[in-house]
């Protein structure tokens, strides 16, 4: 009885995160079909960019997640690391971005930087078993170092797209950038 409780818990529960997550998304879509009319020829790209980003980095987040879930085994410690890292090396990517200034060298860097994270993912997954059998009987600490250094190659990339997306929309789409910020 108290395990049909439960279940009946959880279902009502993600029920009523169904709902939130749906008007969420259905005020978005509102806002940015309104906000698309403004902007004029060319911003729906623009938009498409930045969402396709998000996305991007959350998916590339989750399959490190699922993949050093079953390497570190804590689920928990899986995590913080695996978040922790993202934002470190990320955040260093982001500095550098600040030294690329040139509109063509911008969008040259957004290519090779989307081109090589892609590479890099590809061989992740074709590299993660070997690497997997060969620290399997290692200490935590050089699974956590591991772990950290797999991922700071494509953190540190995706550290470069945002800012340097902003760049480009500072020239023609200055007074919007706080719209791009909040998708």
């Amino acid at each position: 009885n108290s395990n049909l409780s439960h279940n009946s818990q959880n279902f009502f529960s993600l029920k009523y995160l169904l709902l939130v997550f749906l008007i969420f998304l259905l005020f978005l879509l509102f806002s940015a079909f309104i906000k698309l009319r403004s902007l004029g020829k060319g911003g729906g790209r623009k938009i498409l960019y930045f969402i396709l980003i998000g996305i991007g980095y959350m998916l590339i987040e989750v399959n490190f997640i699922n993949k050093f879930t079953i390497f570190l085994v804590n689920p928990v410690h899986t995590l913080s690391l695996i978040l922790t890292g993202f934002l470190f090396f990320g955040a260093i990517g982001g500095y550098f971005s600040s030294r690329i200034n040139d509109l063509q060298k911008i969008k040259k860097y957004i290519k090779t930087f989307s081109l090589l994270i892609s590479i890099y993912f590809v061989l992740f997954v074709v590299i993660i078993g070997p690497i997997y059998k060969l620290t399997t009987i290692n200490s935590e600490l050089v699974k956590v170092i591991t772990a950290l250094s797999l991922l700071a190659v494509p953190s540190f990339l995706m550290g470069f797209l945002f800012p340097l997306g902003m760049k480009i929309l500072s020239h023609k789409y200055h007074d919007n950038i706080p719209y791009f910020l909040g998708v």
